[in-house]
């Protein structure tokens, strides 16, 4: 498939994912002990074209023909605790009320851009 169709719908998953998790830490936000987690996904699309391949070696003409990827994975890291004095509780609740919107506006985008590009297979195969 086109390039640009699996690079936007891996980023849409990953920023599905990460809405969950933010989602997660805002509900655990008066939980004692519980540390807040972030979903760090951008630098694997700024390596994307770092992607290889990776070399397989089939040995029966029965196998199945490798078609295999290493890409970088996102990371799921501790979140910052931008404010000092937390303890027991290890989530800035006014950071992650905020990451919601950036997340969504990051998913709109990629979204907008998935459409243009359908736009284009569309219009192409028109022959426009």
């Amino acid at each position: 498939m086109d390039k640009v169709i699996d690079e936007l719908g891996l980023y849409l998953s990953f920023a599905k994912l990460k809405h969950r998790i933010i989602a997660g830490n805002i509900a655990n936000a008066e939980t004692a002990y519980y540390r807040a987690f972030d979903l760090v996904f951008r630098k694997v699309f700024e390596k994307s074209n770092n992607i290889r391949w990776v070399d397989m070696k089939v040995t029966n003409n029965r196998h199945i023909k490798p078609v295999s990827l290493f890409r970088p994975a996102p990371k799921l890291v501790a979140a910052p605790v931008l404010l000092s004095g937390q303890e027991q509780n290890r989530v800035d609740l006014e950071y992650q009320m905020a990451q919601p919107a950036e997340n969504t506006m990051n998913y709109q985008i990629a979204s907008q851009l998935l459409a243009k590009r359908f736009e284009e297979i569309k219009l192409a195969i028109e022959g426009r």
